[in-house]
């Protein structure tokens, strides 16, 4: 450990790599190397956002906006030989703060000059920040529609769902582990066929948190935020989480340090990153040397 330096309080988690990781040390306190990443739990996630705002007096409104740019942003780094403004877009959003999220994506989106956007909302009350981003929605010229209609069909969302290019899943994000309730069961299968390129929003929906195999809404590349998550590495889980990208939320580095040093060992993980590793065991190979 002696060669080891604390990571600088006021350095941020950048998302274009995982340089600054975190390792809990024998006195608690948090050190960082190159070559592997913190995994954590939905509700450590939701714990770093908590100590954010309570203790280092964050505005979880900035912090949702400066996640939901950095997931977008991201997104178009993945997609730019693809993408095109004129495809078809859907935007599958809860009541939660991940909703909130997929609407701020929605207007960054509509702001980029995306032309064909649909928006879905499961319904139009929800959380505190869900509903500030579904009025900042409409003032962009974007109008929601329901998820379901009064009888509970989701017929014009399906049709949308065939129809789209590019799907966004906001519908569940870390509070969201249960199990999906029945009335999903459809709109979820064929979410899982669909040919239209699929992301998910921090996580996929009602992805599992045990090992046990359930039916979520699969990813094609799921846009997580600040740091992987333990549920997506299970393998029942993992093939449908797609390709994984980190997206800076802007969360302050003390709160990170506070809540993973305090964390229990069930919550949090270490992932190795080959391709961090991958040049250290890369050695030049003599003409007799066959191993």
């Amino acid at each position: 450990m002696e060669n080891r330096q604390p990571c600088p309080a006021d350095e941020k988690l950048g998302p274009e790599d995982l340089e600054h990781m975190g390792e809990k040390t024998a006195d608690g306190s948090l050190f960082y190397d190159r070559f592997s990443s913190p995994v954590v739990s939905s509700c450590l996630m939701a714990e770093i956002d908590r100590v954010s705002c309570a203790r280092y007096g964050c505005d979880p409104a900035l912090l949702m906006e400066q996640a939901s740019r950095s997931m977008w942003d991201r997104f178009l780094e993945f997609s730019q030989n693809h993408f095109s403004k004129t495809d078809p877009v859907l935007f599958l959003c809860g009541p939660g703060n991940n909703g909130g999220d997929g609407l701020v994506m929605a207007v960054l989106a509509r702001e980029a000059g995306c032309s064909s956007i649909r928006v879905f909302v499961v319904r139009e009350e929800g959380s505190p920040l869900f509903n500030r981003q579904l009025q900042r929605l409409r003032a962009a010229g974007l109008e929601p529609e329901p998820a379901l209609d009064e009888s509970g069909d989701a017929s014009v969302l399906h049709a949308a769902m065939r129809e789209s290019r590019w799907l966004f899943d906001a519908f569940l994000g870390t509070g969201g582990g249960s199990p999906l309730r029945p009335a999903w069961h459809e709109t979820a299968a064929l979410w899982n066929r669909l040919e239209g390129f699929r992301s998910a929003v921090d996580l996929p929906s009602a992805v599992p948190c045990s090992g046990e195999s359930s039916l979520f809404f699969r990813a094609d590349l799921t846009l997580t935020v600040q740091f992987p998550k333990l549920c997506f590495y299970s393998r029942f889980n993992r093939p449908g989480c797609g390709e994984i990208l980190i997206c800076d939320a802007g969360f302050p580095q003390e709160a990170v340090n506070e809540a993973l040093s305090g964390a229990p060992d069930h919550e949090i993980g270490r992932l190795i990153l080959a391709q961090k590793v991958s040049g250290l065991l890369e050695s030049p190979r003599g003409a007799k040397v066959h191993k």
